[in-house]
């Protein structure tokens, strides 16, 4: 059986950069980097011709930044997977970014198997955010306004599991529900939270202490 290959685009204004990153990532097994483009218009442009799973995209970029083009991409591409490539990662940044559709979060200094970590995590549906921006994240708990007192047993058992970064299959095995079940209760929870994406989930819980931040923070190892 022939292994489906994970097709990935670059997006940044600095060709030196987007070609360094190629060869960092096309050494992983089954991603292929499909498109490189130096700002988000060219990428709109391009994705009606070429077919990508994951986008790595910069926020700083002349004509069209990382915040025009993931809002774009939100609204053309709703299923296409985000994560974030940038030298910024403080909390205006951050927050800015995290109310839109995204997958993740890295640093451009992270390391090599970060990346592929990244890759392969958001390839299965979860999100995947750098240490450092975990931390930044937490600090922003402070600010979150309750929108509800309450969760569930089984919503914080999934919440719990989530933030250790179990996917929806796992879950469901650990819970002894069905995927779909699983994916029902995050719905239902982000709904409840108001959230963006699960993440921010995670973070209203943190902030209403039902889970422990070091949970979240150390859910994987290494990253940056």
């Amino acid at each position: 059986m022939k292994i489906k290959t994970i097709k990935v685009a670059i997006v940044d204004d600095h060709a030196v950069f987007r070609d360094g990153f190629e060869l960092i990532i096309s050494r992983f097994n089954t991603v292929e980097v499909v498109l490189k483009s130096p700002n988000g218009s060219k990428l709109l442009e391009a994705l009606k011709t070429v077919e990508v799973d994951i986008v790595f995209l910069d926020i700083q970029m002349p004509k069209m930044d990382g915040y025009l083009t993931i809002s774009e991409l939100n609204n053309l591409y709703p299923e296409l997977k985000v994560i974030i490539l940038s030298s910024f990662y403080d909390c205006h940044s951050i927050t800015r970014m995290l109310k839109y559709n995204i997958s993740g979060y890295l640093s451009k200094k992270a390391k090599a198997k970060d990346f592929e970590k990244a890759i392969f995590t958001v390839n299965e549906s979860l999100e995947y955010f750098g240490k450092r921006v975990r931390k930044v994240l937490v600090k922003l708990t402070k600010d979150i306004k309750p929108k509800c007192s309450v969760f569930s047993e089984r919503e914080l058992q999934i919440i719990t599991l989530s933030a250790k970064q179990r996917s929806s299959s796992e879950i469901a095995g650990i819970l002894n529900i069905s995927s779909r079940t699983v994916e029902k209760h995050k719905e239902g929870l982000l709904e409840k939270t108001g959230s963006y994406n699960f993440t921010g989930v995670v973070l209203y819980a943190i902030s209403m202490h039902y889970i422990k931040k070091e949970d979240f923070i150390d859910s994987y190892k290494d990253s940056k």
